[in-house]
C-alpha cells in the first residue's frame, strides 16, 4: 500500500482503498493478481521481471513478458538514478524515487528484485 502511494503520489488511504477493492485484506500482504490489477488501475506498467523466483515466474506467465537475468536492489538503484518505481522483492514492495528507497522498513541491498513497475507516462 505504501509503495503504491509513494510512487504515484496518491494518498495512503486512496492506495489502501484501491488494493482493498481488488481483494487485499487489511494488515495482510497482497497476492499477485490483486496487485497486478491495483497497479494497472493507477496506470503503472511492468518495467521488468527479474530472476527465477516463484513471483518472477508467476508474473511472466500471467503477463506474457520475458524474465530478465537476476538483479539485486543495489544494482537496480545504481542503474536507475532517476525516475519513480515500485520494486518487489520476496514478500515486500517499496518505492524508489530518484535513486532513493522510500519505505517504512530497512531493505537489504543484496535482496533479489522480482518485479519492477513504473508509471506509464515515465516509460514514454
Amino acid at each position: 500500500v505504501r509503495a503504491l502511494a509513494n510512487c504515484t503520489g496518491i494518498s495512503y488511504a486512496e492506495s489502501h482503498a484501491i488494493h482493498k477493492n481488488y481483494g487485499r485484506k487489511t494488515r495482510k500482504g497482497t497476492n499477485w493478481i490483486p496487485l497486478l490489477n491495483s497497479y494497472q488501475k493507477v496506470h503503472l506498467r511492468i518495467k521488468g521481471i527479474y530472476g527465477s523466483s516463484y513471483l518472477s515466474s508467476l508474473a511472466s506467465r500471467t503477463t506474457g513478458l520475458q524474465t530478465n537475468s537476476g538483479m539485486t536492489v543495489k544494482s537496480f538503484l545504481k542503474n536507475h538514478p532517476k525516475g519513480k518505481y515500485v520494486v518487489i522483492i520476496a514478500r515486500h514492495a517499496f518505492a524508489v524515487v530518484d535513486g532513493g528507497i522510500i519505505d517504512g522498513s530497512l531493505v537489504n541491498a543484496n535482496s533479489r528484485v522480482s518485479v519492477v513497475w513504473e508509471p506509464k507516462e515515465q516509460s514514454l
